[in-house]
C-alpha cells in the first residue's frame, strides 16, 4: 500500500483552461493529513529540496536547521516546522519524516508520469498563490 493510498490522498490532474493542472488533494485523508495540502503549492525543486533535507536528517549528516524558514514561503505561510523526527502544520504533529518522504516521492513520480514533457509548477489556482498576491 503506498502513503497516498494508506492517508487517503488523492493525486489528479484536471484541465483548466486547456492546461493540465495538478492536484495533491488532501479532501478526504484521514485525520492529520489533511495539514498536508500545503504539498500542492510547492513546485518541484522545492519538493527536491525538501526530500534532500529529509535525507540528510536520516543520514545524520549536517542539514539547515533553519531551511522551513528560509527555503520556501510556503513552509511560512503554512507554518511548517521540524522537530526530528516530526513535521508539524501550525504546531500540531502531521507526519514522520521517513513518511513525508515517501509520500513526496509518490507525487514527484506521478508528476513525472503525467507531465513528462513539461516542468511541473506548483498551480497558480490554489489559496498560497492568491494569499501571495495579496501580501504582495
Amino acid at each position: 500500500m503506498t502513503k497516498q493510498e494508506e492517508y487517503n490522498i488523492k493525486f489528479y490532474t484536471k484541465a483548466i483552461d486547456h492546461r493540465d493542472s495538478f492536484f495533491f488533494d488532501t479532501n478526504n485523508a484521514i485525520n492529520q493529513y489533511k495539514s498536508l495540502w500545503f504539498i500542492n503549492s510547492l513546485d518541484k525543486s522545492e519538493i527536491e529540496d525538501l526530500i534532500e533535507v529529509i535525507n540528510r536528517i536520516r543520514n545524520g549528516q549536517i542539514y539547515d536547521p533553519d531551511f522551513f524558514l528560509t527555503n520556501s514561503e510556503v513552509y511560512q505561510v503554512f507554518n511548517v516546522t521540524f522537530s526530528n523526527p516530526t513535521i508539524f502544520v501550525n504546531g500540531y504533529p502531521v507526519i514522520d519524516i521517513d513518511d513525508l518522504a515517501t509520500l513526496l516521492r509518490e507525487w514527484l513520480y506521478f508528476l513525472e508520469v503525467n507531465s513528462p514533457s513539461a516542468e511541473y509548477i506548483a498551480p497558480k489556482n490554489n489559496l498560497f498563490y492568491f494569499i501571495k498576491k495579496i501580501f504582495k
